[in-house]
C-alpha cells in the first residue's frame, strides 16, 4: 500500500490519499468484507495523551480522506488496513470509542516509549505504514488578545481544543452572551449614577460625573 499527503502543507486540514496493489486488493476481495483504512495520528507537541491523539476509520474505495490538526509541530501517521473477521466485530466500537475521561477505550500507541502497539493497531495482518509531517503555524489562525481570551472563555472555562471550537465560543461571547449582559452593565450604570446623584446631592465634594 502507498500511502501520503502533500508535500507542501497550505491548511489545517490536509488530504491523505493511498493505494493499494493488485495483489493486495485480491487478498481483500478474498476475506469477502467491506475493507476500511484506519489511521491514527500521534502529536508530539501535546502532552496529554486524550489531546494528542485522532483517529480515523474510512472506507478503503474513498482513497483520499481529510485529516484535521489543530496545533504546530511534528506529528506521526500510522495506517493499516482492517476489516470485520466476525460477524459481531464493530470496528468502530472497536478503535473509535472513547470512554468518559475522553481517552480512547483500547490503547494503540505507547507514550512512554514512543511507539506503536503492534498487535492492537494490526489486527488484521496487513502491515503497517508511518511516515511523520511537520506542521507550520503559519497555517493557523493568529493568537486572539487576552482580553478576548477571557471574554470568550467567561462561561466556558479551560482553553478551546483547537480554532474551531474557539470560533464557536466567540460567537455565543459577541451574540447571547453581550444580550445578557447588557441589562447587567445598564443595572450597574443606574446605580452608580444614583449614587453620585444621592452624594451631589448632600453635597459631598470631589465627586467627578
Amino acid at each position: 500500500m502507498k500511502i501520503g499527503i502533500d508535500p507542501e502543507i497550505q491548511g489545517t486540514s490536509v488530504p491523505v490519499r493511498w493505494c493499494l496493489s493488485r495483489d493486495e486488493l485480491n487478498k481483500l476481495a478474498e476475506t469477502g468484507e467491506k475493507a476500511y483504512i484506519l489511521l491514527l495520528v500521534v502529536s508530539d507537541t501535546v502532552q496529554t495523551r486524550s489531546d494528542s491523539e485522532t483517529r480515523y476509520l474510512i472506507p478503503l474505495g474513498q482513497m483520499m480522506e481529510y485529516i484535521k490538526f489543530y496545533i504546530p509541530g511534528k506529528y506521526k501517521i500510522f495506517s493499516t488496513v482492517v476489516w470485520k473477521k466476525y460477524e459481531d466485530n464493530d470496528l468502530r466500537k472497536c478503535f473509535l470509542r472513547k470512554a468518559g475521561d475522553g481517552y480512547y477505550s483500547n490503547s494503540l500507541y505507547n507514550y512512554y516509549g514512543k511507539e506503536l502497539f503492534l498487535d492492537g493497531f494490526n489486527v488484521c495482518d496487513f502491515g503497517v505504514h508511518k511516515f511523520e509531517i511537520s506542521v507550520p503555524k503559519e497555517v493557523f489562525a493568529k493568537e486572539p488578545p487576552a482580553w478576548e481570551k477571557k471574554w470568550v472563555n467567561l462561561f466556558w472555562g479551560g482553553k478551546s481544543t483547537d480554532q474551531c471550537h474557539y470560533r464557536k465560543k466567540r460567537l455565543f461571547a459577541y451574540s447571547f452572551q453581550l444580550i445578557l449582559f447588557l441589562p447587567i452593565l445598564a443595572s450597574i450604570e443606574l446605580a452608580v449614577g444614583a449614587i453620585i446623584s444621592a452624594l451631589l446631592l448632600f453635597g459631598t465634594k470631589g465627586i467627578g460625573l
